[in-house]
């Protein structure tokens, strides 16, 4: 059997993540609507409050760094629910959104969605899916340049800072954060992701096109 290696990448819903991309100057409403500061510059995380994460690491280390006008959105917490001591720094802005229209509106609230995972023995970090959400919706996007945050990056064109970093993450956010800076191009929809799946298993199974 001779087929031709490639790697299909997820893709989002466009439709959905796309669909309020030119109601960008309704920012306050959005922040008014979930509870988030109504001034200064958001720098948001997703996802669970882990070691792996570098959710914690990025509060301690990266945003003393920024400067005082930046807040820290963190939609997620710790596994075991305890309460994470990041949230005793006033700058450090714990989110309740979890649904997925909720989380939209989130992204269009903030100036930034950083992912600063960091190295984890046999826990490699995969595609980041909130990575690919977000830049459809034009949110700029700082990933760790590890594994599949890597992956995420190239495939869609987004920042990348060296994980653990703190000086290389404060800066290359500072730079995100003056000039506005969006993704290069937007994920695939899932339709189309579909579409390349189709062609593989036409060419395992030697099927006309």
């Amino acid at each position: 059997l001779k087929i031709t290696p490639r790697v299909i990448h997820p893709g989002v819903d466009t439709r959905f993540w796309g669909a309020v991309t030119s109601s960008r100057e309704h920012v306050v409403e959005f922040r008014a609507r979930l509870g988030l500061p109504a001034e200064g510059r958001l720098v948001l995380s997703t996802g669970p409050v882990t070691p792996q994460s570098g959710i914690e690491w990025f509060a301690r280390e990266v945003l003393p760094r920024l400067p005082d006008d930046v807040r820290y959105i963190v939609a997620g917490a710790r596994p075991d629910g305890a309460r994470s001591p990041i949230f005793d720094d006033p700058r450090v802005v714990p989110s309740e959104v979890r649904l997925q229209n909720e989380t939209a509106a989130l992204f269009y609230a903030c100036d930034l969605l950083a992912v600063p995972n960091l190295p984890t023995p046999d826990r490699p970090s995969g595609y980041c899916m909130d990575a690919a959400r977000a830049s459809a919706t034009g949110l700029p996007v700082l990933l760790a340049d590890i594994e599949g945050c890597a992956d995420t990056a190239v495939n869609l064109g987004l920042r990348t800072a060296p994980p653990g970093d703190a000086a290389a993450w404060a800066r290359t956010a500072m730079e995100m954060l003056a000039g506005r800076e969006g993704p290069d191009r937007a994920p695939e929809p899932w339709v189309l992701v579909a579409y390349h799946y189709l062609q593989v298993y036409r060419e395992v199974c030697d099927l006309p096109a």
